[in-house]
């Protein structure tokens, strides 16, 4: 259910990737795309968050979110950029 509080696990403690990215998703920052965008963009910050798991947000660098999208290869990584960005750009904001 939406809003619900969530279990306390590692990967979900205040200050983590994986809460931010919870936080990011349960918002209402990707109100204004397409369903299908909105889809894609859940699809790679989950990915994220199993990737960081724990990690804390002030730790995260640039090199980090290079590395994970030199993971993938063509439109893969652009949309994984993309998705970075939209996170990234909202965690600053809040």
């Amino acid at each position: 259910r939406k809003g619900a509080p969530k279990p306390a696990t590692p990967d979900m403690a205040p200050g983590s990737v994986g809460r931010a990215i919870n936080d990011y998703l349960d918002g209402r920052d990707l109100a204004d795309v397409s369903e299908g965008y909105r889809r894609a963009v859940r699809r790679h910050l989950e990915a994220v968050a199993a990737t960081f798991k724990g990690a804390l947000l002030s730790d995260l660098l640039p090199r980090h979110v290079r590395a994970d999208v030199a993971r993938l290869d063509g439109t893969a990584a652009l949309a994984r950029h993309k998705a970075w960005r939209r996170f990234l750009a909202w965690a600053v904001r809040n």
